[in-house]
């Protein structure tokens, strides 16, 4: 069926039912909330038999390793699973290494969350507060991986019922809005090795499109703003060249004058930089 959030609705919610061989009748249940990228995965899980289940409920994303079709051949697209806990911190696992059988550096945790990366985007399985998690990136096919989280859903007895639900986050890498959805999840946002370079260039970019509005303004006015900053620089560097073109001539007639000679020939230039008081 169709599914739609009705104007004025903060939420929908979809269901979807199956009934176990064991007898265990299972609802998955996803929560689509308005203005949000956040989505509520859960599963209630109804023990019909006569025995009591201890199920394990998979959360988990099913992706090729190949790069983005829509990528310009001059980007480099990152694409992979990126694994956060307090014990190992943000580690990312290619799918090249998945290939060869790399699991995540710390399998089973108390904290943390699993994602996959890819480029301008994020999706990742965000368990809530401390509990049991078991992390995991297999290969299921040729060139097919899955990477998700595991986690117990308890103990249940024969007529009773238990719910387990994870929040999931789908949408692109908005350093703000996910530093705090949950702790370490802005790291996704990869500036490569310059970093230190890039991370303050784009904190000014984001406060003057705070200002003007519009990406296309902000771009501009920041590469102004980074000229201007560089001008004295830039000024005096074009100084230097200008004066260097003015002594082209009488730099020939020292190269003529001594010849083959590079020690008198280096003292000579060295003697007429200081006195046309100029720094090569």
């Amino acid at each position: 069926g169709a599914y739609a959030l009705a104007p004025g609705q903060d939420q929908v919610e979809v269901r979807l039912a199956a009934t176990d061989v064991s007898g265990a009748e299972v609802v998955k249940k996803l929560t689509f909330r308005r203005g949000t990228y956040e989505i509520l995965v859960s599963y209630e899980v109804k023990n019909a038999g006569d025995k009591p289940l201890a199920p394990f409920a998979y959360f988990q994303f099913l992706r090729d390793g190949n790069q983005p079709s829509q990528e310009a051949a001059q980007t480099s697209a990152i694409a992979g699973v990126a694994v956060y806990t307090e014990e190992s911190k943000f580690v990312k696992v290619d799918f090249k290494d998945i290939d060869k059988g790399k699991q995540p550096p710390v399998k089973k945790a108390k904290d943390g969350w699993i994602g996959v990366v890819q480029h301008y985007f994020v999706s990742a399985w965000l368990p809530k507060g401390a509990g049991d998690r078991e992390f995991f990136t297999n290969k299921v096919g040729d060139n097919l991986f899955t990477a998700g989280v595991i986690v117990p859903v308890g103990q249940v007895a024969p007529g009773a019922s238990a719910t387990v639900a994870m929040p999931l986050y789908i949408g692109p890498q908005e350093t703000d809005k996910l530093a705090k959805i949950a702790p370490g999840l802005e790291l996704v946002v990869d500036y490569g090795w310059l970093y230190i370079l890039a991370a303050p260039l784009f904190w000014v970019l984001k406060f003057i499109h705070g200002v003007v509005g519009n990406w296309g303004w902000a771009i501009i006015l920041l590469t102004i703003l980074i000229k201007l900053v560089f001008y004295p620089l830039n000024h005096k560097a074009g100084r230097s060249m200008a004066a260097m073109r003015v002594l082209g001539p009488k730099m020939e007639k020292l190269k003529q004058l001594y010849g083959d000679d590079r020690q008198k020939l280096n003292q000579a230039m060295m003697e007429l930089y200081r006195t046309e008081k100029i720094n090569p």
